[in-house]
């Protein structure tokens, strides 16, 4: 099995293995089952239509059947039952994407993990719990609220995603994908920092206008 080392910005070192993408698939699945469990609409609502021999046939929505001619109230149905599908959509990704990342975490990763009390600190000051019985619970939420920084949080998955296609990808293709998105993050961190240097200095110049400096008189430097 293909391994690999990640070191974080913190210097901590993570050996890498791919997790099967039949694993990871299964996320999805589980999550979309327990939401339909819970009466979400997780499916496509339906319509019908009458066919050429007169019978019913229904077919689920799309963005581009919602309007119906001649029947705005059913148009309008159509619209908030799609906004409700949506939304629980918009909902799925989401569980899917932290669920996904904190297997890969577990499945994915080995590394040293402390034992100095961080996890009572983060269970008594914002409640976070712990499997007593999943060591592997310990270290993935270890790794993701003790350790993995912004940037490591946008490269890891990356990484393990294409360790996980293994021989699939060509090992040159990967060094320039993962390069290209080097690229992208740290101009993205320049245009952050860029920012908040231009909002710091708008700060300065609005509290000189407020205080007063050698231009003219602040606040209580004219007499009365």
């Amino acid at each position: 099995m293909k391994e690999e080392i990640f070191v974080t910005e913190t210097g901590v070192t993570l050996k890498l293995a791919p997790v099967r993408q039949v694993l990871l698939a299964k996320v999805r699945i589980n999550v979309e089952a327990e939401l339909r469990k819970a009466g979400k609409p997780v499916d496509p609502p339906m319509y019908t239509l009458t066919n050429v021999v007169g019978e019913p046939e229904t077919f689920p929505l799309s963005e581009d059947t919602l309007e119906v001619a001649d029947d705005p109230q059913l148009t309008q149905l159509n619209k908030a039952h799609w906004a409700k599908y949506q939304k629980v959509q918009s909902e799925i990704e989401r569980i899917v994407a932290d669920q996904t990342f904190l297997l890969t975490l577990k499945l994915g990763v080995q590394c040293d993990v402390p034992d100095d009390g961080w996890d009572k600190t983060l269970e008594k000051e914002v409640g976070l719990t712990f499997d007593a019985d999943d060591p592997m619970d310990r270290k993935a939420k270890w790794l993701m609220y003790c350790v993995l920084t912004p940037y490591d949080l946008q490269m890891l998955p990356l990484r393990m995603n294409t360790l996980s296609v293994g021989k699939m990808v060509k090992a040159e293709d990967v060094a320039a994908f993962l390069r290209t998105v080097d690229a992208k993050i740290e101009t993205a961190s320049h245009e952050l920092f860029t920012g908040l240097i231009e909002k710091a200095n708008a700060v300065g110049s609005d509290t000189d206008e407020v205080t007063g400096d050698d231009r003219g008189d602040g606040v209580g430097d004219k007499e009365s």
